[in-house]
């Protein structure tokens, strides 16, 4: 009796883009399916690792303002979570020579849905002269908490 031999199939060779469909959805590689679905994903949804509180522009430095003068900066806060919202719960400033004014974002009252924002509006008053910093700091406990940083100088 002769020898059968079981031929091997060929290997298949695929055009780059094909090879570019081979990779599974959540980081496996499936190199024995060419093929893999496509995800939709809304404008607004953001990735675990950035879901949270964002406040924008994160510092400002309202520059040199007369003693018992004032100068006012806008704030806007936006909620960067595709699932969670939630009522703010906190708005707080560490320092006094920094205040709340005005704005669309209130404590206790504004619900942030996931992409929605709000804003926040700050004064600066310096009392005397020289440097002043403090803390802007937005809390919600659904999406967590943003911060940034406030300076001014009094003149």
């Amino acid at each position: 009796m002769g020898s059968h031999r079981m031929a091997e199939p060929e290997p298949k060779c695929f055009p780059r883009r094909d090879a570019l469909k081979r990779a599974a959805v959540i980081g496996a590689v499936a190199w024995s399916t060419p093929i893999i679905s496509s995800v939709r994903v809304p404008a607004f949804a953001a990735s675990p690792e950035s879901c949270g509180l964002s406040i924008e522009p994160t510092d400002h430095d309202y520059g040199d303002v007369q003693v018992n003068d004032s100068k006012f900066f806008t704030f806007k806060v936006t909620n960067n979570c595709s699932t969670n919202s939630g009522t703010i719960s906190s708005i707080s400033i560490s320092n006094p020579r920094f205040a709340f004014t005005s704005g669309t974002c209130d404590q206790g009252v504004t619900d942030l849905g996931p992409g929605a924002n709000c804003t926040i509006e700050i004064g600066f008053y310096p009392t005397s002269t020289g440097p002043q910093s403090g803390t802007l700091t937005v809390t919600t406990p659904s999406s967590g908490s943003a911060s940034a940083t406030l300076e001014g100088n009094g003149i």
